[in-house]
């Protein structure tokens, strides 16, 4: 039994590194696998990228003997455009400042290509996302109001946390997962603001 599922989570796990290779320009090697089951008609094999420091999760569908997939690669390419993109609204108000991404889907949506960019990920109104706003002092709040009234022209919804900090570091050494579980000691003053699906702004 151990040899029949070490060889299918081998044969997925090369389903999967084809699938990828066959989409993006970068170097993959795999890390882990969870085998389809009960809760999820699916199959789980996560890779290292090499050109960025973050994993890629492919899911492994399989019926009638026909392989599909989905990734959220995009997290990993998107990245760097989505706090660009964020970042150029909060600057114009005037105080520094550090965006911090993460997106909440686990995939593109249906009607977007392994080629989208994040200008169409917003253009699909199914861009979701969480967003830092690390800052040494607060925006004041209609600066606040300009910012999310502007992103939710952009079609974009989420959770919007704007962080006060006095530790430096916080504004760039830190991911979201280490701000929140970390450092809470050093954020001053913290506001949160939420974008619905109908792109507009709930406190």
């Amino acid at each position: 039994m151990a040899d029949i599922n070490s060889n299918k989570a081998e044969k997925i796990k090369d389903k999967a590194l084809e699938y990828l290779n066959s989409n993006y320009d970068d170097t993959f090697t795999a890390m882990g696998y969870s085998a389809s089951g009960w809760a999820y008609d699916y199959s789980t094999v996560s890779f290292n990228s090499g050109k960025y420091s973050k994993s890629v999760e492919v899911r492994v569908y399989k019926e009638n003997g026909t392989y599909s997939f989905t990734d959220d690669y995009f997290k990993l390419y998107m990245e760097n455009d989505a706090v660009a993109y964020l970042k150029n609204i909060v600057n114009r108000y005037g105080k520094a400042n550090e965006v911090k991404v993460r997106f909440v889907s686990p995939e593109l949506p249906d009607s977007l290509g392994t080629k989208a960019t994040f200008s169409d990920y917003m253009a699909s109104g199914k861009c979701d996302l969480e967003v830092y706003i690390v800052s040494g002092s607060a925006f004041n709040e209609s600066d606040t109001t300009a910012m999310l009234s502007e992103i939710c022209a952009a079609k974009i919804t989420g959770n919007f946390r704007f962080t006060v900090t006095d530790d430096k570091d916080l504004l760039s050494a830190f991911s979201i997962s280490e701000i929140v579980n970390k450092k809470a000691d050093s954020i001053i003053e913290k506001k949160s603001y939420s974008i619905n699906n109908n792109f507009e702004v709930v406190k």
